[in-house]
């Protein structure tokens, strides 16, 4: 390859790279835990986009935790079902960035 065409491929590559990188996401994070304060692992946690009804699922882990990456914009409702727990509600949840 000649030394232009390696020029040329480099200036390519640096203007296309922040097209690349600019991704317009956001996440929700959390930890279950019950009335006692204990954690609840293995609950089913369900998010709701509120201005386009997408879903989003997601489990928790052994120390209650979850994490629903890569979520469009908006406000979200979160609803938490566990074996023995009534289901859980909670409403506009905004996305971090």
């Amino acid at each position: 390859m000649c030394k232009v065409q390696a020029l040329c491929l480099a200036m390519i590559a640096g203007i296309l790279a922040p097209a690349w990188t600019q991704v317009i996401s956001g996440v929700i994070l959390g930890t279950v835990v019950d009335a006692s304060g204990a954690v609840v692992s293995g609950a089913q946690v369900t998010l709701t986009n509120e201005q386009t009804n997408l879903t989003f699922k997601a489990p928790t882990d052994a120390s209650g935790n979850y994490v629903v990456p890569n979520l469009p914009p908006g406000n979200y409702s979160v609803k938490v079902e566990a074996n023995g727990f009534k289901p859980s509600l909670a409403k506009r949840f905004p996305t971090a960035r």
